[in-house]
């Protein structure tokens, strides 16, 4: 099949909307990481998302050099992200079927459930 008939089979957007910049590449044509980066870069110019981003950069940088055991610094890292093993989470990636609390049976066991 030609390049041009692949091309005119993508279809099209069903509803109208204002057309916006997906990505924006490099010199050469070729995307890469770097110039995707970029793009978000020069897209989000809200304040605010700056200051969260400088927020959570100094979070970071002060729960790295605390003088606690690496485990702890791992765990907290792990919990601020949602990435420990909740059934919520188990759920989400299909190794259990039910996310419902054991104990309480008052929801489903996601972080906030389990560190409250």
């Amino acid at each position: 099949m030609d390049v041009a008939e692949k091309i005119l089979k993508i279809p099209l957007a069903e509803t109208a909307h204002e057309a916006f910049q997906v990505w924006k590449g490099e010199l050469t044509g070729e995307f890469s990481v770097r110039s995707a980066y970029k793009l978000l870069h020069e897209i989000c110019l809200d304040p605010n998302t700056i200051i969260l981003q400088i927020e959570i950069k100094n979070f970071y940088r002060k729960l790295w050099k605390l003088c606690i055991p690496s485990k702890i610094q791992i765990t907290v890292w792990r919990i601020s992200w949602n990435f420990i093993p909740s059934l919520l989470n188990l759920r989400l990636k299909r190794v259990v079927v039910d996310a419902q609390c054991p104990r309480c049976r008052q929801g489903d066991k996601d972080n906030t459930h389990i560190f409250q």
